[in-house]
């Protein structure tokens, strides 16, 4: 038997009795994808920290200015030193090789890059529609799914049951989540991202 701690999703299904099927399976791939996001948004956020203690930075737009509140926050920004920096932002060294393999050098930096023109137009573009959606969360992906196939038609008794069970989910499932955003550095922030991504306070 394995000691691994369950998912709110794993936990859920198995409350329910469900031992597998697309559905879960569904449900479980949105929780990792989430998961997976939290871990690259840190890792972002670690390099971020290393270009701005190597370049000197400082906030010159009001964008900035909350980046490096928001870096503030996280514990990223500013180090007393170098050997602070390089503890608090390590990551995977295996990224380094990977992007040289998926991300190509397009346009080598020959001439300082203050005599290229840079077209913001064209890079907006290609960022696509950027509106703020409240994003579904695994358990509430899959509740919805079980309510719409499986528990549409059950008796009062039984749907009270199911409720409250689909509730302990969904607050294992948010704890699950702010503990991964607080590796981030700080229960403030980790309450932001939930409410942000998910909405609600529950």
């Amino acid at each position: 038997m394995s000691n691994k701690k369950q998912t709110a999703v794993e936990w859920l299904t198995d409350q329910l009795g469900i031992d597998g099927g697309t559905m879960r399976d569904n449900a479980l791939a949105i929780e990792r994808v989430e998961l997976i996001r939290i871990d690259k948004l840190e890792t972002l956020a670690k390099l971020l920290a290393k270009s701005w203690f190597y370049g000197n930075w400082e906030w010159e737009n009001p964008n900035e200015r909350v980046m490096q509140m928001l870096m503030q926050q996280l514990g990223y920004y500013p180090f007393k030193n170098e050997d602070e920096m390089i503890y608090h932002t390590r990551v995977d060294e295996d990224l380094y090789k990977e992007s040289v393999d998926k991300v190509a050098l397009i346009n080598p930096r020959i001439i300082p890059v203050e005599n290229h023109t840079v077209d913001t137009n064209e890079m907006i573009d290609h960022i696509g529609n950027t509106n703020k959606m409240v994003k579904q969360t695994a358990v509430e992906w899959l509740g919805y799914e079980l309510n719409t196939s499986l528990f549409y038609d059950i008796s009062p008794e039984l749907w009270e049951k199911v409720n409250k069970v689909f509730e302990q989910a969904l607050q294992m499932e948010r704890e699950q989540i702010i503990d991964a955003a607080e590796r981030w550095k700080g229960t403030y922030f980790a309450e932001q991202y939930y409410k942000q991504t998910y909405g609600g306070s529950k």
